[in-house]
C-alpha cells in the first residue's frame, strides 16, 4: 500500500531491558540484536519478573524502548509481568517481546492476548528474528498507542454529540429586529447561560456576549444575511455569564414586511464546544501520528472501504516508498506492488475483509527508479455496528535490510566455518539421550583422541581437571533444560599429564527431535596465561596505588572522579566511595580551588598536554600543600578519555622554604644592622682620632679619649656577643663553674651596664635578696647575662626612664627580674623575642638599636646554667619584664665574707711588679696592649716575630707571655715549646691570642706549653681577668 521512496540507515540508540534468569541467555540476546540490524542498542539486564517491574518503574532513564521477556521466570511468568505494566488504555507502558518455549505458537497467542506486541519461539530464535521482533514491537506499540488515543478522542466526541442531542443543547431564538428584543427557548438559557443565569433579552446584549475575537465577524455575517436576504450562518465563541467560553453555531433567516423592511430573525443556537474541541484533538492526534511515523521510519495509510479512498500519512524517512498526499484508490496502490507479490497482497486484504480483521503481509514494491524494496505491513479493519467494513488502517515498514541481513547471515555461517578452520578450533556435539560426545574437526586432538570419534560422558569428564568438572556438569544441565548457552573455560588433562585451558561454546538445538548441544572448542592456554599475568600485574599496580603516599585520582570528561586511592581520600577526609561519579564542586570543595582544578583539567582534555598545578587543601591534620601533575590518558580511538592526577604533599618542603626565606631575610637584616652597629662606635672613634691630631688641648683630649674608650668598649662587647653566639651554636663554650653569690652577679652586671644607663639618664633601682643566695655557675657569664638584660632595658627605654632589678628566692630557685618603663613588646613578638636575629623593631634608625642577638645569647647562657627565662609585657608603650630563674646551690663550706679569689687576684695583679712579654706581628696591636699594661704599672716588652720573642725572653725573663698564634717567623706552638724549654722563661704563663673562635688553630697539650687562650679583641677587663686567673691557677673564659 506504499509508493516509492529511498534508503537511510537507522542510527537511533534504543534501551532494551532483558529479563531472563539465565545469564547465558541474556548474553545471547545481547549478541543477537546487533547482528540482526544496523540499529545500535544499549542494554539492561535482570533475572526475575519482580526485578523487571522495579527496573521499569524506578529507572532514571525512563521506560525502556523495549522489554525482552522470557516466558518462564523463577517468580512470576511473562503474562503476570505484562498485566502488571498495563496502562489505562490497555497497553503495556513499553513494547514487549516474549521469548516462548517449545510450545511457541500457543504461548505466543497467550502473550499477545495479554498485551505483548510480538513473540519469538526459542526453536526459531535467530538474530534476524530477534531484531525483527524488537523493531516490530516498538513500531506496533507506537501505532497502537496513537490509534488508542484517536479512538478515545472519537469515542469522546461521539459521546458528547449523543449527550448534546439528548439534552437538546440546540435552542431556538426569535430576534425582533425593530425593537431589538430577543426571545430564547429554555434550552438556550440552561446550556448557553450556564446554571440558573439567563441570556440577555436584547440583541445588543447578545452581541456583547460574543467573544471580542469573533464579534466583528458575527455582526458582518448577520448584516450581510439581512441585507442580502440570504440564510444567516456563523460559528463563534460566546462568553457565558460565569466566564466560561463556549463555541456556538448560530443559524437563522430574516423575515420582511411588504415594504421589504426586516422584521425579525428566526434561528437556532447550538453549543458546538465539544465538536470544536474534538476537531482540535483530532488534528493534534493526526499530527502526533505523523510524527510517530516519521520517528519510526514507517508509512501509515487509511483505506475508506466504501468510498475506495486511500489517505496516507507519509514518513520523512527517504528509505520508504512515497506517494503524493492526494487521496488515491486501492488499485493505484496495488499498481506499485511487484507483479509476483500482487496475489499475496490481494489475498491478505481479501482475508481481512472476509472476517480476519487483521493481517500481516510481506511484499515488494517497485520504485520509480526501478529499484525494489521489501515491505512488511500490518493491517487492522474496523467495522460498523452491523459488522460492515468501514476503514482499513495499515502500517508498512521497509524490511529490505532485514531480508538482506538474512542472506548475509547465511553467508556469515559459511565464513564462520572457514574461520574455524583457520583458527584450528574443534567442533563438538553432545546428545543427552545417549550421553555421548561426538568430536569432529580437531576437537578430538585437543582431548588427546582422534579428530572424529565418540566419547561417553564419563570418559569426557575424566579428561577435565577435577576442580572444573562440576562447572561442566552444571553448564550442560542448564543448556539442556533451560536452553541456556553453553559457555565454559576449563582445564583439560592431556594423555601426558599436561594441562591446557580449553574454551567450550555451544547452543541447544532441536531440529532433529530431541534437543542436543552443538558447539566449538579451542585452546586458549596462551591467552589465559597472558590474562592471568595481566591480572596479576593489575593487582600489583592497584596495591602500589592504594599504598602510595602520593595522591592519585582519575577524572572523566565531565570532571567526575572515577578513581581515587586511599591517600587521596585521607587527605580530603572523606570515604573513597563518596568521590565516585561526583565532581569537586559536588563534594563541596571551595569554589576557588574548584575553578583552579576545572581550568587545568579542561586544558589537559582539550590539548592532550600534561599540566602542573600547586594547591592548598584543608585536611583533618590542617592545611596541606600539594604539587600535582595532570596526565591525559589516551583511549583506543586516539582521544583523551581520562586525566590522571598525581599529587605529592609538599607542605614540609614549602614550610622549609618559607623558614629558609625568613632566615635569609633575618640574615640580610642582621648584616645591614651589623654594618650599622659597627659604624656607630667607629665613627666617633675616627672623629676622636682626628681631634687628637688637631690640637694639644689636654682637657679636650682627655674627654675625647674617654669617649673613644666608651665606643671601643661598646665595639668589643659587640664582637664578644657575636663570638659567644658562635661558641654556643657550636657547643664550644666552656663554663668556669663555681659557687657564686647572687649579689655579686648583680654588682658586676650593674658595673658593666652603668655607662649605658647613665648616658640615657635612666633611674636604676636594685633590690638584692634579703639573705645571701648562692648558685652554681660561671660568675663572668652570669654577670654578662644580667648585664645584657640591663643594657637591653637601657636601649629600649626612652631617656629618663625607670629600670628596676630585683632578686628573690622563690622555692628552690632564685628569680632575677629586670623591669623597665620602655617601649614594651607586642604580644605577637613575645614568643619570638629570644630567637636569634629577632628584633621587635627592625628599622635601622630606632633609638638604641642592636643586632637582635643579645636576648638569644642571654637565653642560651641561662639554659647552660640549668635555668629559664621569660618575657612579659602589656604591649607597646607598657614596658617589659624579663625574669631569669636559676636553681639555688648550697653555700660554700667556709664563709669569711671575702670576695672570690679571682677578684682579689685581679686587684693584686694590677699592682704586682711583674714582667709581661707581648708577641704580635702587628706593631699597633702589640704597642696598644703594652701601653695598657704599662698604665697598670706593669713592666712590658714587645716582640714582632717568633725569633724576636725568644731573644727577648732570654734577656728579660718574663713572668707572663701574650703570644699571637699567627706570629711571623716561627710557628707559635714551636715558639711556646722553646720558651718552656728555656730556663729563663720556663716558669712563665703563656697565653695564646687568636682572632678565630674555633679549635682549628688551637691544639692545647702538655708539650705545647700554653696555659689557655684568649680570643681577640682584648678589653681591659679580659686582660685583668686573665692575669687574675693565672694567679689563681684557673682558666678564664675565652
Amino acid at each position: 500500500m506504499i509508493a516509492n521512496g529511498s534508503t537511510t540507515t537507522v542510527t537511533a540508540l534504543w534501551l532494551v531491558l532483558i529479563v531472563d534468569d539465565s545469564a547465558e541467555d541474556r548474553a545471547e540476546i545481547r549478541r543477537m540484536l546487533p547482528l540482526g540490524a544496523e540499529r545500535r542498542y544499549r542494554f539492561r539486564e535482570v533475572g526475575t519478573g519482580l526485578e523487571a517491574l522495579r527496573a521499569i518503574r524506578e529507572s532514571p532513564d525512563g521506560h525502556p524502548d523495549c522489554l525482552v521477556l522470557d516466558y518462564h521466570l523463577p517468580d512470576i511468568d511473562a503474562i503476570d509481568v505484562i498485566e502488571s505494566i498495563l496502562g489505562p488504555d490497555g497497553l503495556p507502558i513499553c513494547p514487549v517481546v516474549v521469548i516462548t518455549g517449545e510450545d511457541g505458537l500457543e504461548m505466543g497467542r497467550a502473550v499477545l492476548r495479554a498485551g505483548a506486541q510480538d513473540y519469538v519461539g526459542k526453536a526459531w530464535l535467530t538474530p534476524a528474528a530477534m531484531t525483527r521482533a524488537v523493531e516490530n514491537a516498538v513500531e506496533r506499540h507506537a501505532l497502537a498507542r496513537q490509534l488508542a488515543v484517536q479512538a478515545a478522542a472519537v469515542r469522546e466526541s461521539e459521546e458528547r454529540l449523543r449527550l448534546a442531542l439528548e439534552a437538546a443543547e440546540t435552542g431556538l431564538m426569535t430576534w425582533d429586529l425593530v425593537s431589538d428584543e430577543v426571545a430564547w427557548s429554555p434550552e438556550c438559557d440552561s446550556t448557553l447561560a450556564g446554571g440558573g443565569a439567563e441570556l440577555g433579552s436584547t440583541g445588543a446584549g447578545f452581541i456583547r456576549m460574543v467573544h471580542p475575537e469573533d464579534r466583528a465577524r458575527m455582526e458582518e455575517a448577520l448584516r450581510a444575511a439581512v441585507e442580502g436576504r440570504t440564510p444567516y450562518e456563523c460559528d463563534f465563541q460566546l462568553i457565558r455569564p460565569d466566564g466560561e467560553v463556549r463555541w456556538v453555531a448560530n443559524r437563522g433567516r430574516a423575515t420582511y414586511d411588504r415594504a421589504g423592511r426586516p422584521l425579525r430573525m428566526l434561528g437556532t443556537v447550538t453549543d458546538i464546544t465539544a465538536r470544536k474541541r474534538a476537531e482540535a484533538r483530532t488534528l493534534e492526534n493526526d499530527e502526533r501520528l505523523r510524527a510517530a511515523l516519521r520517528a519510526g521510519s514507517a508509512v501509515g495509510s487509511s483505506w475508506d472501504v466504501e468510498g475506495d479512498r486511500v489517505v496516507r500519512f507519509h514518513s520523512s524517512e527517504p528509505a520508504l516508498p512515497q506517494n503524493e498526499d492526494a487521496p488515491a484508490r486501492l488499485a493505484d496502490v496495488r499498481a506499485v506492488v511487484h507483479p509476483e507479490d500482487r496475489g499475496r497482497f490481494d489475498r491478505a486484504i481479501a482475508g481481512c475483509l472476509a472476517g480476519a480483521d487483521a493481517y500481516r503481509s510481506e511484499y515488494r514494491v517497485v520504485r520509480a527508479d526501478g529499484s525494489v524494496r521489501w515491505l512488511e505491513e500490518d493491517g487492522t479493519l474496523s467495522r460498523d455496528d452491523l459488522g460492515r467494513p468501514l476503514r482499513l488502517t495499515a502500517i508498512a515498514r521497509d524490511v529490505t535490510e532485514q531480508k538482506e541481513a538474512d542472506a548475509s547471515l547465511r553467508e556469515r555461517e559459511v565464513r564462520l566455518r572457514l574461520a574455524l578452520d583457520a583458527a584450528q578450533a574443534g567442533m563438538w556435539e553432545y546428545e543427552p539421550s545417549t550421553g555421548e560426545f561426538v568430536l569432529t574437526d580437531r576437537a578430538g586432538s585437543l582431548h588427546g583422541m582422534p579428530d572424529v570419534g565418540r566419547l561417553d560422558r564419563e570418559s569426557a569428564l575424566r579428561a577435565i581437571h577435577p576442580d572444573d568438572r562440576g562447572t561442566v556438569i552444571e553448564a550442560l544441565e542448564n543448556a539442556i533444560e533451560a536452553g541456556s548457552p553453553f559457555s565454559v573455560e576449563v582445564r583439560a588433562i592431556g594423555p601426558d599429564g599436561s594441562i591446557r585451558w580449553l574454551a567450550f561454546r555451544g547452543e541447544r538445538i532441536a531440529d532433529r527431535g530431541a534437543p542436543r548441544l552443538l558447539g566449538v572448542v579451542r585452546d586458549i592456554t596462551p591467552g589465559r596465561e597472558a590474562v592471568d599475568a595481566l591480572r596479576a600485574r593489575e593487582r600489583e599496580l592497584q596495591a602500589l596505588a592504594d599504598n602510595s603516599q602520593d595522591l592519585l585520582a582519575r577524572f572523566d570528561r565531565d570532571l567526575r572522579h572515577v578513581y581515587v586511592n586511599a591517600a587521596f581520600a585521607r587527605a580530603a577526609g572523606l570515604p573513597r566511595e563518596e568521590f565516585f561519579g561526583r565532581t569537586s564542586r559536588e563534594l563541596g570543595r571551595p569554589a576557588g580551588a574548584c575553578d583552579l582544578w576545572d581550568e587545568a583539567l579542561l586544558a589537559a582534555f582539550d590539548t592532550g598536554e600534561p599540566r602542573t598545578i600547586e594547591f592548598g587543601s584543608r585536611s583533618p591534620e590542617g592545611e596541606r600543600f600539594y604539587a600535582s601533575r595532570l596526565v591525559p590518558e589516551i583511549g583506543p580511538e586516539g582521544g583523551v578519555t581520562t586525566v590522571l592526577c598525581v599529587a605529592r604533599d609538599v607542605t614540609d618542603r614549602r614550610r622549609h622554604q618559607e623558614a629558609f626565606q625568613e632566615q635569609d631575610r633575618r640574615k640580610n637584616d642582621f648584616l645591614a644592622t651589623l654594618a650599622h652597629e659597627l659604624r656607630n662606635p667607629l665613627a666617633p672613634i675616627q672623629s676622636g682620632l682626628e681631634l687628637l691630631r688637631a690640637g694639644p688641648d689636654l682637657a679636650e683630649a682627655a674627654e675625647t679619649r674617654e669617649m673613644m674608650g666608651r665606643q671601643l668598649s661598646h665595639l668589643v662587647r659587640l664582637v664578644d656577643d657575636l663570638l659567644d653566639v658562635s661558641r654556643i651554636a657550636r657547643g664550644n663554650i666552656k663554663l668556669q663553674r663555681g659557687v657564686v653569690e647572687v649579689r655579686e652577679v648583680l654588682d658586676l652586671a650593674v658595673e658593666a651596664a652603668r655607662p649605658a644607663i647613665e648616658s640615657a639618664g635612666h633611674t636604676l633601682t636594685v633590690l638584692p635578696p634579703r639573705d645571701p643566695a648562692w648558685v652554681d655557675g660561671d660568675l663572668t657569664r652570669l654577670a654578662q647575662t644580667v648585664g645584657n638584660l640591663l643594657n637591653n632595658a637601657a636601649k629600649y627605654t626612652p631617656s629618663s626612664g625607670r629600670i628596676e632589678m630585683s632578686a628573690r628566692v622563690e622555692g628552690g630557685s632564685v628569680a632575677i627580674r629586670v623591669t623597665d618603663s620602655g617601649v614594651g613588646i607586642a604580644a605577637d613578638m613575645l614568643a619570638e623575642v629570644f630567637d636569634l636575629l629577632t628584633q621587635a623593631d627592625r628599622t635601622l634608625d630606632r633609638p638604641g638599636g642592636g643586632l637582635g642577638i643579645g636576648l638569644s645569647l642571654v637565653k642560651k647562657l641561662v639554659e647552660l646554667h640549668g635555668g629559664s627565662i621569660e618575657a612579659e609585657s602589656p604591649g607597646p608603650g607598657g614596658g617589659s619584664t624579663f625574669t631569669v630563674r636559676l636553681p639555688l646551690s648550697p653555700p660554700p663550706l667556709t664563709m669569711d665574707g671575702a670576695r672570690p679569689a679571682g677578684s682579689r687576684a685581679a686587684a693584686a695583679a694590677a699592682g704586682r711588679p711583674i714582667c709581661i712579654l707581648v708577641v704580635h706581628d702587628n706593631e699597633a696591636t702589640a704597642r696598644g696592649l703594652a701601653m695598657f699594661l704599662q698604665v697598670l704599672g706593669l713592666s712590658t716588652i714587645t716582640a714582632l716575630s717568633g725569633p724576636a720573642a725568644l731573644g727577648a725572653a732570654r734577656e728579660f725573663r718574663p713572668d707572663f707571655v701574650f703570644l699571637d698564634l699567627d706570629v711571623a717567623g716561627i710557628d707559635a706552638h714551636e715558639v711556646c715549646r722553646r720558651l718552656k724549654a728555656d730556663p729563663s722563661a720556663s716558669g712563665a704563663t703563656v697565653v695564646a691570642l687568636t682572632g678565630r673562635d674555633t679549635d682549628d688553630d688551637w691544639r692545647p697539650s702538655p708539650e705545647s706549653g700554653f696555659s689557655f687562650r684568649l680570643v681577640k679583641p682584648l678589653g681591659p677587663n679580659r686582660v685583668l681577668e686573665a692575669l687574675a686567673a693565672a694567679d689563681a691557677g684557673r682558666r678564664p673564659s675565652p
